[in-house]
């Protein structure tokens, strides 16, 4: 919204949360990795990470190099892109 409360600036729209095990990363195309699905029905899915994405493991501030395969992560996608990526040290235990 404007200052004055009277027009529109910007609609933002997010998807809902995206929630897998880290398959891989490339960090020299910016994606992201992660199977989705249940125990029956696994797929791998690519993601784009957006520019300045909020990283963070065990609530911590991070960053690609430090996300490892098989962690659980949750996704926040907007416009397409991931916008934040939170995980945890933990592996899956069903590998």
């Amino acid at each position: 919204m404007t200052e004055d409360q009277k027009s529109v600036v910007a609609i933002a729209v997010d998807s809902p949360p995206v929630a897998g095990q880290l398959k891989s990363v490339n960090a020299e195309k910016n994606t992201i990795t992660v199977t989705v699905g249940n125990r029956t029905e696994k797929q791998d899915k690519t993601y784009s990470i957006a520019k300045g994405a909020k990283i963070t493991i065990d609530g911590k501030d991070s960053n690609l190099a430090d996300l490892r395969e098989g962690v659980s992560v949750g996704l926040v996608i907007s416009e397409g892109n991931v916008t934040q990526i939170r995980s945890s040290l933990r592996r899956e235990r069903n590998q």
